[in-house]
């Protein structure tokens, strides 16, 4: 396996398990908004909503900061990016 390919699978691994949290952890936001919903907890259920609004752009800058490290010099090269996207799908 080239070095090439050997970073492709790393990138596109990495976005899985990022992705596969961010998933995880909104869902697990949402069953506690659940429950706060049934006993009228207002503050705690608005707390949840900024939680969950929060959540996407924090995964993504998290993954994004991620991929660039694995990357280095060649985070934009579109040959990589297609492999990454191949292997990924």
């Amino acid at each position: 396996m080239t070095i090439a390919a050997k970073t492709a699978t790393s990138c596109a691994l990495k976005i899985h398990a990022s992705f596969t949290e961010y998933q995880a952890r909104f869902q697990q936001v949402t069953r506690r908004a659940s429950g706060r919903f049934g006993h009228r907890q207002w503050s705690q259920m608005q707390s949840d909503a900024l939680e969950r609004l929060d959540l996407y752009p924090n995964c993504l800058d998290t993954v994004a900061r991620a991929l660039e490290v694995l990357l280095g010099d060649h985070r934009e090269d579109k040959q990589l990016w297609g492999e990454i996207k191949t292997i990924y799908a």
